[in-house]
Protein backbone atom coordinates (compact mmCIF):
# COMPACT_ATOMS: atom_id res chain seq x y z
CA UNK A 1 0.00 0.00 0.00
CA UNK A 2 1.52 3.36 -0.99
CA UNK A 3 2.32 5.98 1.59
CA UNK A 4 -0.12 8.78 2.19
CA UNK A 5 0.19 11.62 -0.32
CA UNK A 6 2.32 14.37 1.18
CA UNK A 7 0.71 17.77 0.56
CA UNK A 8 2.15 21.19 1.29
CA UNK A 9 -0.67 23.57 2.10
CA UNK A 10 0.04 27.23 1.36
CA UNK A 11 -1.82 29.29 3.95
CA UNK A 12 -2.71 32.68 2.45
CA UNK A 13 -3.97 33.95 5.85
CA UNK A 14 -7.25 32.12 5.34
CA UNK A 15 -9.63 31.69 8.27
CA UNK A 16 -10.65 28.45 6.55
CA UNK A 17 -7.18 26.92 6.23
CA UNK A 18 -7.60 24.39 9.06
CA UNK A 19 -10.80 23.17 7.40
CA UNK A 20 -8.76 22.41 4.28
CA UNK A 21 -6.17 20.50 6.30
CA UNK A 22 -8.82 18.50 8.16
CA UNK A 23 -10.53 17.36 4.95
CA UNK A 24 -7.27 16.48 3.18
CA UNK A 25 -6.08 14.44 6.15
CA UNK A 26 -9.43 12.71 6.63
CA UNK A 27 -9.22 11.73 2.93
CA UNK A 28 -5.92 9.95 3.57
CA UNK A 29 -3.25 12.59 2.94
CA UNK A 30 -0.75 14.24 5.23
CA UNK A 31 -0.49 18.02 5.12
CA UNK A 32 2.33 20.40 6.01
CA UNK A 33 1.46 24.09 6.36
CA UNK A 34 3.59 26.87 4.88
CA UNK A 35 2.58 30.54 5.23
CA UNK A 36 2.41 32.34 1.89
CA UNK A 37 5.25 34.78 2.75
CA UNK A 38 7.59 31.78 3.15
CA UNK A 39 6.47 29.89 0.05
CA UNK A 40 9.15 31.24 -2.28
CA UNK A 41 11.82 29.91 0.11
CA UNK A 42 10.21 26.47 0.48
CA UNK A 43 11.60 23.24 -1.00
CA UNK A 44 8.77 21.51 -2.89
CA UNK A 45 10.60 18.65 -4.61
CA UNK A 46 9.81 16.14 -1.87
CA UNK A 47 6.03 16.67 -1.77
CA UNK A 48 3.29 15.03 -3.83
CA UNK A 49 1.12 18.14 -4.28
CA UNK A 50 0.55 21.74 -3.29
CA UNK A 51 -2.82 23.12 -2.17
CA UNK A 52 -3.17 26.92 -2.06
CA UNK A 53 -5.86 28.43 0.15
CA UNK A 54 -7.95 31.52 -0.29
CA UNK A 55 -7.09 34.67 1.59
CA UNK A 56 -8.08 38.29 2.32
CA UNK A 57 -6.10 39.73 -0.59
CA UNK A 58 -7.04 41.14 -3.99
CA UNK A 59 -4.96 40.89 -7.14
CA UNK A 60 -6.87 43.88 -8.52
CA UNK A 61 -5.83 46.20 -5.67
CA UNK A 62 -3.40 48.97 -6.41
CA UNK A 63 0.05 47.85 -5.36
CA UNK A 64 -0.75 44.14 -5.72
CA UNK A 65 2.63 43.49 -7.35
CA UNK A 66 4.02 42.31 -4.01
CA UNK A 67 1.16 39.82 -3.73
CA UNK A 68 1.92 38.49 -7.21
CA UNK A 69 5.60 38.12 -6.32
CA UNK A 70 4.69 35.91 -3.37
CA UNK A 71 3.43 33.34 -5.89
CA UNK A 72 6.71 33.15 -7.83
CA UNK A 73 7.08 29.62 -6.44
CA UNK A 74 4.44 28.45 -8.93
CA UNK A 75 7.08 28.68 -11.61
CA UNK A 76 9.20 26.02 -9.89
CA UNK A 77 6.51 23.40 -9.21
CA UNK A 78 6.46 20.11 -11.09
CA UNK A 79 3.85 18.44 -8.84
CA UNK A 80 0.02 18.61 -8.88
CA UNK A 81 -1.50 21.87 -7.62
CA UNK A 82 -4.97 22.66 -6.31
CA UNK A 83 -5.88 26.34 -5.88
CA UNK A 84 -8.85 27.62 -3.90
CA UNK A 85 -10.21 31.17 -4.46
CA UNK A 86 -7.03 33.28 -4.21
CA UNK A 87 -5.02 30.19 -5.15
CA UNK A 88 -7.28 29.68 -8.18
CA UNK A 89 -6.64 33.27 -9.23
CA UNK A 90 -2.88 32.91 -8.71
CA UNK A 91 -2.85 29.86 -10.99
CA UNK A 92 -4.76 31.78 -13.67
CA UNK A 93 -2.35 34.72 -13.47
CA UNK A 94 0.65 32.40 -13.60
CA UNK A 95 -0.67 30.97 -16.86
CA UNK A 96 -1.24 34.37 -18.45
CA UNK A 97 -4.98 34.78 -17.84
CA UNK A 98 -6.59 37.89 -16.43
CA UNK A 99 -8.08 38.46 -12.98
CA UNK A 100 -10.88 41.01 -12.76
CA UNK A 101 -12.99 42.69 -10.09
CA UNK A 102 -16.55 41.42 -10.25
CA UNK A 103 -19.71 41.03 -8.22
CA UNK A 104 -19.11 40.24 -4.53
CA UNK A 105 -20.36 36.75 -3.67
CA UNK A 106 -20.62 35.84 0.03
CA UNK A 107 -23.16 33.02 -0.11
CA UNK A 108 -23.70 29.66 -1.78
CA UNK A 109 -23.99 29.43 -5.55
CA UNK A 110 -25.11 26.55 -7.74
CA UNK A 111 -22.29 25.32 -9.96
CA UNK A 112 -23.13 24.12 -13.45
CA UNK A 113 -20.73 21.33 -14.39
CA UNK A 114 -19.46 21.67 -17.96
CA UNK A 115 -17.45 18.47 -18.31
CA UNK A 116 -16.77 15.07 -16.83
CA UNK A 117 -13.69 14.62 -14.69
CA UNK A 118 -12.41 12.47 -11.85
CA UNK A 119 -12.30 15.62 -9.73
CA UNK A 120 -16.09 15.83 -10.05
CA UNK A 121 -16.90 12.19 -9.22
CA UNK A 122 -19.94 12.00 -6.95
CA UNK A 123 -20.81 15.68 -7.34
CA UNK A 124 -24.19 16.39 -8.94
CA UNK A 125 -24.65 19.09 -11.54
CA UNK A 126 -26.02 22.20 -9.84
CA UNK A 127 -24.48 21.41 -6.45
CA UNK A 128 -24.10 24.46 -4.23
CA UNK A 129 -20.71 25.64 -3.01
CA UNK A 130 -19.84 28.46 -0.63
CA UNK A 131 -18.48 31.59 -2.29
CA UNK A 132 -16.44 34.31 -0.57
CA UNK A 133 -14.84 36.52 -3.22
CA UNK A 134 -15.18 39.53 -5.49
CA UNK A 135 -12.65 38.65 -8.17
CA UNK A 136 -12.89 36.24 -11.06
CA UNK A 137 -10.56 34.82 -13.68
CA UNK A 138 -10.43 34.26 -17.41
CA UNK A 139 -9.81 30.65 -18.44
CA UNK A 140 -6.04 30.19 -18.92
CA UNK A 141 -4.70 28.59 -22.08
CA UNK A 142 -4.32 24.85 -21.64
CA UNK A 143 -7.06 24.58 -19.01
CA UNK A 144 -10.46 22.96 -19.49
CA UNK A 145 -13.55 24.58 -18.01
CA UNK A 146 -15.27 22.15 -15.63
CA UNK A 147 -17.76 24.41 -13.86
CA UNK A 148 -19.39 27.83 -13.95
CA UNK A 149 -22.02 29.75 -12.01
CA UNK A 150 -24.58 32.39 -12.90
CA UNK A 151 -22.19 35.02 -11.56
CA UNK A 152 -18.71 33.83 -12.61
CA UNK A 153 -17.88 31.95 -15.80
CA UNK A 154 -14.81 30.08 -14.46
CA UNK A 155 -15.62 28.32 -11.17
CA UNK A 156 -13.69 25.07 -11.79
CA UNK A 157 -10.76 24.58 -14.18
CA UNK A 158 -8.31 21.79 -14.85
CA UNK A 159 -5.05 21.26 -16.71
CA UNK A 160 -4.73 17.48 -16.81
CA UNK A 161 -1.35 17.54 -18.49
CA UNK A 162 0.18 19.20 -15.44
CA UNK A 163 -2.46 18.01 -12.93
CA UNK A 164 -3.25 21.59 -11.90
CA UNK A 165 -6.75 22.49 -10.72
CA UNK A 166 -8.50 25.63 -9.53
CA UNK A 167 -11.85 26.39 -7.91
CA UNK A 168 -13.19 29.88 -7.31
CA UNK A 169 -15.43 28.79 -4.40
CA UNK A 170 -14.50 27.29 -1.03
CA UNK A 171 -15.00 23.50 -0.96
CA UNK A 172 -13.64 23.34 2.59
CA UNK A 173 -16.79 25.01 3.95
CA UNK A 174 -19.29 23.62 1.41
CA UNK A 175 -20.47 20.54 3.26
CA UNK A 176 -20.50 17.07 1.73
CA UNK A 177 -19.97 18.16 -1.88
CA UNK A 178 -16.94 20.23 -0.95
CA UNK A 179 -15.50 17.39 1.08
CA UNK A 180 -16.08 15.09 -1.90
CA UNK A 181 -14.25 17.45 -4.25
CA UNK A 182 -11.15 17.66 -2.06
CA UNK A 183 -11.29 13.91 -1.41
CA UNK A 184 -11.36 13.35 -5.18
CA UNK A 185 -8.17 15.39 -5.48
CA UNK A 186 -6.52 13.20 -2.85
CA UNK A 187 -7.76 10.18 -4.82
CA UNK A 188 -6.00 11.49 -7.92
CA UNK A 189 -2.79 11.81 -5.90
CA UNK A 190 -3.10 8.26 -4.58
CA UNK A 191 -3.49 6.94 -8.12
CA UNK A 192 -0.37 8.82 -9.17
CA UNK A 193 1.60 7.32 -6.29
CA UNK A 194 0.39 3.83 -7.15
CA UNK A 195 1.39 4.29 -10.78
CA UNK A 196 4.83 5.68 -9.93
CA UNK A 197 7.74 3.30 -10.66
Amino acid sequence: MPEKPDIIGIDCSSSKFQDIVEILESAGAQCRAVPLPLANDTYFDDCDAVVISGGPHLFTDAGAERLREQFDFLGYLSCPVFGICLGHQAIALHHGAGVYLGEPRRETDAITLTGEHQLLDGIPDGASFREDHCEGVELPEGFALLGRSAHYPVEIMADDQRCWYGVQFHPEVSGDVGRQLLSNFVGILKQRKQAAP
